[in-house]
Formats: structure tokens, C-alpha cells, sequence
């Protein structure tokens, strides 16, 4: 079994580089207004490594939003350190 620690650092290696997207293409739904509540918390927020685990817990439904998979990571990353209650439920699933 791989350790987790070492699950995260490959996280960290393989998604360290990416590009942010810009603000004008985080939100990839645009039915209602939850995706633009939801997502416009990260707007501004350049680089996933800068975001910590109460941050992601507390938007966690802003999953379901991103157009890129560009946050992805950090959800990753924190659930696997066990900091992240609910967004692990969603990323388990």
C-alpha cells in the first residue's frame, strides 16, 4: 500500500505547475447563482498550494463548478491529510 504522504507529494509534483486560468474561467455552470457564489470565493486566488484545508472545507460545493480541474489538487491534497471533512465525502465518492 502507498503511504499517503507520499500519494501527496506526487499530487504536489504533477499539479504544482499548473497554470491558473484566470477569473473570467473558473465557473464552467452558469445555471442560477450558486456556481457564481460558489466559485467567485477562489477568484483572485492564483495557485491551489496557497489555499489551506478550512478554507477548501468551507466551499467545498464549489467543486461541482470549476470549469477546469485546476483545484482539484487541493482537495486532493487536504483530504488525504485528513484536514478536510466534507469535501473528502465528495471526493470519495
Amino acid at each position: 500500500m502507498i503511504d499517503k504522504d507520499a500519494v501527496i507529494e506526487k499530487i504536489c509534483e504533477a499539479f504544482g505547475v499548473n497554470v491558473y486560468p484566470g477569473d473570467a474561467f473558473l465557473q464552467g455552470s452558469f445555471e442560477g447563482c450558486e456556481p457564481y457564489e460558489e466559485v467567485g470565493f477562489f477568484r483572485g486566488k492564483t495557485h491551489w498550494t496557497t489555499l489551506d484545508a478550512e478554507i477548501l472545507d468551507a466551499h467545498y460545493s464549489a467543486l461541482s463548478f470549476f470549469s477546469e480541474l485546476e483545484w482539484c489538487p487541493a482537495w486532493h491534497k487536504t483530504a488525504l491529510s485528513q484536514e478536510c471533512c466534507r469535501s473528502s465525502r465528495i471526493l470519495n465518492n
